[in-house]
């Protein structure tokens, strides 16, 4: 929103007292800020018409607000030539200065953020795969293998040209970085009991989290 040479009173125009200013919000859809700027030289108010003048923001239930301390002061006429300095960083800035929409104390990560903090936070996957130990060496081994279960008729999956295969997994999940894997085998056909090796009928490492 930008004020070009605004009125201190709409409906008046004795003393034409005009001023410049701006006000900008910038979001990535999470997070959203405010910026206030105010052209040097551009801020002409005065008190001389008996008007206050408050700089700020407040949300629609005003649980989160911001007002300069130079609100309803003679100063706040003069905003345009004051210096602000950003809590953070320490910058000096004069006649515009950066202000937080966003809840005090609450992360503001995007989707992408929050992936991106997953993935470094997830172990190397040498660590966990090495905890697996190899499958079965055909559906006969795996059926007889008390390690393993048999997975439900909905997860089975079709190999080429028609072929079914039954898959097998783990019971129970390794004890330290909690994976587990998944054993896939040619129920019939010429291949019939062998391991399925190739995608996609192949079966999958993973693990829980």
């Amino acid at each position: 929103m930008t004020g070009v040479r605004i009125l201190e009173v709409k409906t008046c125009s004795l003393f034409f007292q005009q001023s410049t200013y701006q006000a900008v919000l910038i979001t990535n859809g999470t997070a959203s800020y405010v910026i206030f700027n105010y052209e040097d030289g551009g801020m002409n108010w005065t008190r001389r018409l008996q008007r206050k003048c408050a700089v700020g923001y407040s949300t629609k239930s005003k649980e989160y607000h911001y007002q300069d301390d130079d609100s309803f002061e003679e100063n706040i006429f003069h905003i345009d030539s004051k210096e602000f300095v950003d809590d953070d960083s320490r910058v000096r800035t004069r006649g515009y200065f950066c202000k937080s929409l966003n809840t005090p104390n609450v992360p503001t990560l995007t989707n992408e953020q929050k992936c991106m903090n997953w993935y470094n936070e997830e172990p190397d996957p040498d660590f966990w795969l090495a905890e697996l130990n190899d499958c079965p060496a055909s559906r006969r081994a795996a059926r007889r293998d008390n390690r393993y279960k048999k997975v439900s008729s909905k997860e089975r999956k079709k190999g080429s040209k028609g072929s079914k295969v039954d898959c097998y997994e783990l019971k129970f999940a390794t004890r330290v970085y909690g994976a587990s894997h998944e054993c896939c085998y040619f129920k019939g056909g010429p291949n019939r009991d062998a391991f399925v090796s190739e995608p996609p009928e192949a079966g999958r490492a993973y693990r829980f989290v």
